[in-house]
């Protein structure tokens, strides 16, 4: 049987043991999920004792211990029926499967895995306290079946609303990842009047069904109700559907603040005249203040009223007298400092517009703001691929070379085979010495620069480049290269010289160009193998092992483990002297216990005289694994 209505329910209950007894009544969203249950009660009757005890808990009760008490009551019966209901598995079972059909009327069909499986990430969202994040994360990353669990889009909606911002950040961008089959579960239990947690549901349903929902996004402006967040949303989502403009035209005069914002930033979504002569007024008066409002355009039109923005503040720069000395020109150097702002703003605004117009500005701009404008087209590139951006960043690589490198290598990763495009950067790795000098002299740090922003997709069989971290602005953006990645550039990055100037999270790799290289492996190059072996096997021994080191070298087949534990440094005040840091090593290390206690003795000698509570819990380890204990069962894991 479906068991989602019982999930719903008891979610709910626990959402009213947290929110407080007093509002039992008052919540709609357990009174919808009591009335689901109606439906089960002839089939048994436990079921129709829960349906009771429900009915009761809405009525209220004037004791607060008393409905403290049939609360409890309640969710321990029916935590006791879902365990009868549920699955439990052996080792042996544990990847077994069940496909069901949900009722969410879509025909998509989700796994269903054991509960027992679920279970630790389900306590994670369900919970307070630190560490969650940790344990939702490392579960996403390693076991990503468990979220492909019907009853995990509950909790991933759940956690939208979740006081810890980035567990709340990392539902949003996972559910995000849905397809539209989610929405019929996001508009469930909406609450128009709440606020965040609302306001992303509305984001998540537009980036998935885009103008498919926009009668519902249309519902939510027009409820008196609706929280500021949650209006602001929904306006933003009218800009999917094309027919909303005049709708749009009446907001910009009626609404204030960031829903009017919100409202001009939709309008320019738009191809009519309306939202061409709206935004005319509204740039006539500060274009550089309401620039960021148009981020998100591709319309042609408002790379065009841009265009001219740039070029009148282009002129008011070029025309400053350079240099402006500040002792004589104190107010001259400062309205030009305003000027250079405003370009700024301007042009963050021009990405992803391909109008000519523009990109005939591009080196102009770059004498007042290069960083930006170097940023904006690496962004651009992702965004709209095309020919203009392509002979931009020529243009610009012409012109300052080494400077502009990174966006020009990108353009060719974009439209080049791989081959053209090792046998055209290759010399800035390659520097040969002639007479005893360097006959190269280039900056190679723009094709580092574009390596940190592509990864191997192993799913897709591709290489995907996005930018910095794969977002822009809260969006995603990336885009699969022309073709998969010259082998031989794998020479040149595993041999590279300079690898410990890119420090990095010392949780991962403890150094970012290694998180680079393990993106970029590439598991159908045989070759491979063995060389990423040896990279990270002696990185290791270069600096502190790490747990995703030892994930490395498994995904690569690596056979020599042992000296790894042993490398750590447990001198005082190391960060990786602690018997959490030792046991994350241990979990992942595939030697058999008589060579793991050998490893926890040498630090144990290590370590002498330092951290005693530590070396306690290594020693007690050390015994156990030379008692043939597994390392499962030493660990209490």
């Amino acid at each position: 049987m479906n068991l989602e209505a019982l999930y719903e329910l008891r979610d709910r209950l626990e959402d009213s043991a947290i929110a407080g007894l007093g509002l039992l009544g008052e919540d709609f969203r357990l009174k919808r999920a009591v009335d689901k249950i109606e439906a089960y009660t002839n089939l048994n009757p436990v079921f129709k004792q829960i349906y009771s005890m429900s009915l009761k808990l809405l009525e209220g009760s004037k004791d607060g211990s008393e409905a403290a008490s049939q609360l409890l009551d309640t969710l321990a019966l029916l935590d006791a029926l879902l365990c009868t209901q549920g699955s439990l598995y052996t080792q042996d079972e544990k990847d077994s499967i069940v496909e069901i059909d949900t009722s969410l009327n879509s025909g998509e069909v989700f796994k269903q895995l054991p509960y027992s499986r679920l279970k630790p990430v389900i306590e994670a969202f369900s919970s307070q306290g630190g560490g969650r994040y940790a344990v939702i994360s490392e579960a996403y990353k390693n076991e990503p079946e468990i979220f492909e669990d019907f009853r995990m889009k509950y909790w991933l909606i759940y956690a939208l609303g979740d006081s810890y911002s980035e567990i709340s950040q990392l539902a949003e961008e996972w559910l995000k990842k849905e397809d539209k089959s989610i929405c019929p579960l996001l508009k469930r239990g909406f609450d128009a009047k709440g606020k965040k947690e609302m306001a992303r549901r509305v984001e998540i349903i537009v980036s998935l069904a885009k103008n498919q929902e926009n009668d519902f996004y249309r519902s939510l402006i027009e409820d008196d109700e609706a929280s500021k967040e949650v209006r602001e949303a929904a306006i933003y989502a009218l800009g999917a559907e094309p027919e909303n403009e005049e709708f749009l035209i009446g907001l910009v005069k009626t609404e204030r603040g960031k829903c009017r914002e919100a409202a001009l930033s939709s309008l320019s979504c738009m191809e009519g005249e309306g939202a061409i002569k709206a935004w005319k007024q509204a740039l006539s008066k500060k274009p550089e203040a309401l620039s960021e409002l148009l981020f998100n355009s591709t319309q042609s039109w408002v790379g065009e009223l841009l265009a001219q923005a740039i070029k009148s503040r282009l002129e008011k720069l070029e025309n400053y007298k350079n240099p402006i000395k500040k002792a004589v020109d104190k107010e001259a150097a400062e309205e030009k400092k305003k000027d250079i702002n405003a370009l700024e703003n301007l042009w963050c605004a021009s990405r992803g517009k391909a109008v000519q117009e523009i990109a005939e500005c591009a080196l102009r701009a770059y004498k007042f703001i290069p960083e930006t404008v170097n940023n904006v087209l690496k962004i651009s590139l992702l965004m709209n691929p095309d020919e203009v951006f392509f002979s931009t960043a020529k243009r610009l690589f012409e012109q300052h070379k080494d400077a502009c490198l990174e966006n020009v290598f990108c353009a060719d990763l974009l439209t080049l085979s791989a081959n053209t495009v090792y046998e055209r950067y290759e010399e800035y790795f390659n520097k040969s010495i002639v007479n005893n000098v360097i006959a190269f002299k280039h900056n190679e740090t723009g094709i580092l620069n574009s390596f940190l922003r592509l990864r191997y997709d192993e799913k897709r069989k591709c290489y995907i480049l996005g930018n910095m971290n794969f977002y822009s602005y809260g969006q995603k953006l990336e885009r699969v290269i022309f073709e998969n990645l010259d082998i031989r550039w794998y020479d040149v990055l595993l041999n590279y010289k300079k690898v410990d100037k890119y420090k990095g999270d010392w949780i991962r790799y403890t150094n970012s160009y290694d998180e680079v290289i393990a993106l970029l492996y590439n598991p159908e190059y045989e070759e491979l193998k063995a060389k990423y072996g040896s990279y990270f096997y002696k990185r290791i021994s270069q600096r502190q092992p790490t747990p995703e080191d030892i994930r490395m070298l498994k995904r690569c087949g690596w056979k020599d483990y042992r000296g790894i534990l042993s490398s750590l440094n447990v001198s005082k005040n190391s960060r990786t002297a602690t018997s959490y840091y030792v046991k994350s090593l241990l979990k992942e290390l595939p030697l058999e216990p008589q060579e793991l206690a050998a490893e926890l003795d040498i630090l144990l000698e290590k370590g002498k005289g330092v951290y005693t509570s530590y070396r306690a819990a290594w020693r007690e380890w050390s015994e156990k694994l030379k008692s043939n204990y597994k390392i499962d069962d030493v660990l209490n894991l």
